[in-house]
Formats: structure tokens, sequence, C-alpha cells
């Protein structure tokens, strides 16, 4: 099961995308520094690697074809 991520940084960047190869979904509605730290703490983990680089690959369009074939989708984000 894949999930389709709605990356929202709330106004510090635009709103991107991004896919994960596995059923995420206990994360939707998880922003950083506002959620409770277990699931930033995962969130984190998932988006960024031990050099604190990014660790996916974010889209600037909306990866419809991951839907329709039956990703979940959630929403995640940073408050600043």
């Amino acid at each position: 099961m894949k999930t389709v991520v709605i990356y929202d940084q709330c106004g510090e960047d635009v709103i991107q995308y991004f896919v994960v190869n596995a059923d995420i979904s206990h994360l939707d509605r998880t922003y950083v520094n506002q959620s409770e730290e277990s699931k930033c703490n995962e969130l984190n983990k998932i988006l960024f690697n031990d050099n604190c680089d990014i660790a996916v690959t974010l889209l600037k369009a909306f990866p419809v074809q991951e839907v329709i074939d039956g990703a979940k989708v959630i929403v995640v984000g940073f408050v600043p």
C-alpha cells in the first residue's frame, strides 16, 4: 500500500507532495512542532536522512495516478 503525502509548510514554501511505499495513514494531520512528539519523530525519519537532508522526492504536482492506483492520501506539515 502506498501513501500520497500532501506536505504543507504553512507558508514557508508552496505545498508539495511525495509518495511513500508504505501505509503511513496513521500520520495524517501530523504537523512538526504542533503534534504528538512520537508522530513528529516518525515523520522526521521519513522526511530526512541521518545527515538531515531531505530523503523523499518532493513533487510540485499532485500524483493523481498513484491515487487512481489505490494509494491513500494524507496531509502532514511543518509549523514554523
